[in-house]
C-alpha cells in the first residue's frame, strides 16, 4: 500500500498521463515508418511526421499551431517536400480570408451590433420555446458569413442566452438548460459549410483548385450547400421540439426592454452595418467582378480602423489569435507535402480499383463514411489538411464532380455522435 501523500500520487498519474501522451504519436510515428517501407523513403518519412503530428493534435501535447509548425519543418529537412512546396498555403486566399474574418468578428463583437441583431431576431421569431429555437437558427445562418469563426459565434450568442436562463429562471445542469446550450451549438455548427468564407468551405474550394485548375465562387458554392446546411438546421430544431423540456416561454416585456437598453444605434453600429452590407453585396456579386471574397474580406476589415470610421482601434490588433491563422495554413501544407512526395498518387491508386465501376452515389457515401469514422479520431482540421487533396484526385480520375469528394468529407466529419467532440 503506497504511502505517498496523495496530492504526490496524482502528480505521479499526471506525469504518467503526460508521458504517455507524448509517446504514443512518437510510437506510431516510428511504427509508421517501419511498416511502409515498401512504399519508399520520401513517402514513408511523410506518413512517419504526418502520423505523429496528427496524434499531437488529437494528445494535445503542444499548441497546435505549434504542432503545425514543426511538422511542416520536419518535412523539409526529411527532403519530403521543398520549403516554396509547404510554404505555398500562404501565398493562396486562406491565410487572408481567415484573419479577414477574425477582424470582422471583432468588429460584430467589440460595436455590439451582433447582439443587436440577435436580440431583433428572436423579438421577430417568437419568444415561445419554439420561437426561441427558430431564433437562434436564424441568428446562426445571419451571423456566418459576417462572423467566420464559429468560437466567435458562440461567444456572441452565450451571453444572450445567459441572459434568457434568467429571465426564465433556468437551473445550471437542468434539461431546459442542455436543451438551450445544444440549440446555441446547432446555431454555431449547422450553417458553418454554407458560406465559402468558413474555413471548409474555404480548404475544400483550395484542394479543388490545386488538383483540377477548376475554382469555385460565393454564389455557386452556396447554392451547393444551402439544401444541406438549411435541412441539417432545420432537423436540429426538431430533435429539440422532440426533447421538449417541458412549457418554456419568455416574457415578451423582459426581452423588448433588453432590447430599449441597447438605445439607438451608435455611430459605430451603423458604420459597421453599412460596411456589412457593403461586403455581402460584393460577395453574392463575384461572379461579375472576379474579386475574391478574401481580398473583400480584408479591405473591408481595414476600412474599419480609418480615421473617421474607428470601428476598431490600432489596440484591437492584439485581441487577434494569429495562431489560429498558423495553425490552419500548416494544416494545408499537409497535402502539399503529399502531393510533394506522391503520397497522393499512392492513396489515389490504391482506393481506386474499390471505387471503380461502382456508382457515383456509392462512391459519395463511402467518402461520406470515411468522414464520419474520421472525426472519431482526429479534429476536423487534420481530416481537411490530411484528405481533401487526396479525395479530390480520386473523384478526379473516376469522373465525378470533383466539388463532391470534400463535400461529402464535410457532412461526414460534422456529424456530431460523442460529448467530447
Amino acid at each position: 500500500m503506497s504511502h505517498l501523500p496523495e496530492s504526490a500520487q496524482q502528480g505521479e498519474q499526471s506525469n504518467l498521463m503526460i508521458t504517455v501522451k507524448w509517446a504514443i504519436p512518437i510510437l506510431l510515428g516510428v511504427l509508421t515508418y517501419v511498416l511502409c517501407a515498401p512504399l519508399g523513403e520520401s513517402i514513408r518519412l511523410y506518413l512517419a511526421f504526418t502520423i505523429w503530428g496528427v496524434f499531437a493534435w488529437v494528445f494535445e501535447i503542444l499548441p497546435e499551431s505549434l504542432v503545425g509548425m514543426m511538422m511542416v519543418v520536419f518535412y523539409i529537412l526529411a527532403g519530403v517536400a521543398k520549403p516554396a512546396q509547404v510554404f505555398a498555403p500562404w501565398s493562396t486566399q486562406v491565410p487572408w480570408l481567415v484573419f479577414g474574418g477574425m477582424i470582422l468578428s471583432l468588429a460584430m463583437q467589440q460595436s455590439g451590433l451582433a447582439k443587436r441583431i440577435a436580440y431583433k431576431i428572436i423579438s421577430l421569431t417568437g419568444t415561445s420555446y419554439v420561437g426561441i429555437l427558430l431564433s437562434l437558427a436564424v441568428i446562426g445562418i445571419v451571423l456566418t458569413p459576417l462572423v467566420t469563426t464559429p468560437s466567435t459565434r458562440i461567444l456572441l450568442l452565450a451571453p444572450i442566452m445567459i441572459g434568457i436562463f434568467q429571465v426564465l429562471d433556468i437551473k445550471q445542469g437542468s434539461q431546459a438548460g442542455m436543451a438551450f446550450m445544444l440549440a446555441v451549438l446547432f446555431a454555431v455548427w449547422s450553417p458553418s459549410f454554407l458560406f465559402l468564407t468558413s474555413d471548409q468551405g474555404v480548404l475544400a474550394a483550395d484542394a479543388v483548385f490545386k488538383t483540377t485548375g477548376q475554382t469555385i465562387d460565393f454564389v455557386t458554392y452556396m447554392i451547393y450547400m444551402s439544401p444541406v446546411a438549411v435541412m441539417w438546421a432545420f432537423l436540429s430544431v426538431l430533435t429539440l421540439i422532440v426533447v421538449r423540456p417541458g412549457k418554456i416561454a419568455l416574457n415578451k416585456e423582459t426581452l423588448q426592454k433588453n432590447y430599449r437598453e441597447l438605445g439607438a444605434m451608435t455611430r459605430t453600429e451603423k458604420w459597421s452595418a453599412a460596411l456589412f452590407t457593403i461586403m455581402l453585396a460584393l460577395f453574392l456579386t463575384d461572379t461579375y467582378h472576379k474579386v475574391s471574397p478574401a481580398w473583400i474580406i480584408i479591405l473591408v476589415g481595414s476600412v474599419m480602423f480609418f480615421p473617421g470610421i474607428n470601428v476598431l482601434k490600432k489596440a484591437d490588433m492584439s485581441k487577434i489569435n494569429f495562431t489560429i491563422i498558423v495553425f490552419i495554413t500548416t494544416a494545408i501544407a499537409i497535402g502539399e507535402a503529399a502531393n510533394a512526395c506522391g503520397a497522393t498518387k499512392l492513396f489515389a491508386k490504391a482506393i481506386i480499383p474499390y471505387l471503380q465501376g461502382q456508382s457515383g452515389t456509392f462512391v459519395v457515401m463511402a467518402t461520406w463514411f470515411i468522414g464520419v469514422v474520421g472525426q472519431l479520431l482526429l479534429n476536423p482540421l487534420a481530416i481537411m489538411g490530411s484528405f481533401f487533396v487526396p479525395i479530390v484526385e480520386v473523384f478526379h480520375i473516376l469522373g465525378i464532380n470533383p466539388h463532391l469528394g470534400p463535400y461529402a468529407l464535410m457532412l461526414g466529419f460534422n456529424n456530431l455522435i460523442f460529448p467530447f467532440e
